[in-house]
């Protein structure tokens, strides 16, 4: 929607139709609009990295088959696990204060047991230590996989997306996007991967 690009916090927005009657839904855009938009094009492109080889871009394209990794996931554990591995929340320790991921029963600081409540994890952190991974069946290769410490706490271990060699760095600032991570059973699974800011 094109008045969301351009809206400020405060604006109204109308979306009226008819046809067999007629609906009209007013929405007053909130402080949260600007962070939500979409990234401009623009500047998804100025972090564009460019593709190394043709082989590369037939595989990116799955125009050529490319070795696969993954289980398929089933349609029950998709929708248990939507909270933790969509909407990106974690659990807080009631106890000692502990934010962690995956959630859990049992908070591995303090070992408090069934004190754990839902923690909405925040989506910019910085690398605690990384790895360069060859052997990972993706069609990229070097593959970096990075231990995330999040702001507002939690620690997340993921793949790491968009990254020129040698930027990925201990201590270096990263935001999360949602990625495909690999393709199982006929179905494309995506989850969070780490991006240099």
């Amino acid at each position: 929607m094109r008045p969301t690009r351009t809206a400020a916090p405060g604006d109204f927005l109308v979306v009226a139709g008819y046809g067999e009657g007629a609906d009209a839904l007013v929405f007053r855009a909130t402080d949260a609009l600007p962070a939500s938009r979409p990234r401009p094009l623009a500047d998804r492109l100025a972090h564009a990295l460019p593709v190394t080889s043709y082989g590369r871009f037939l595989k990116a394209r799955g125009l050529v088959p490319a070795e696969t990794a993954g289980e398929p996931v089933t349609s029950i554990i998709e929708w248990k696990e939507l909270a933790q591995d969509v909407r990106l929340h974690g659990s807080r320790c009631e106890a000692c204060g502990l934010v962690q991921y995956p959630q859990t029963r049992v908070c591995i600081g303090c070992q408090a047991r069934d004190r754990l409540v839902d923690h909405k994890l925040t989506k910019h952190g910085t690398v605690f230590t990384f790895t360069i991974d060859n052997l990972a069946p993706v069609p990229e290769h070097p593959l970096p996989m990075a231990v995330i410490d999040l702001e507002g706490g939690g620690r997340l271990y993921l793949q790491v997306t968009d990254a020129a060699e040698g930027e990925v760095r201990v201590g270096a600032p990263v935001e999360l996007t949602f990625r495909r991570l690999h393709e199982a059973g006929g179905n494309r699974h995506y989850f969070w991967k780490a991006r240099p800011t």
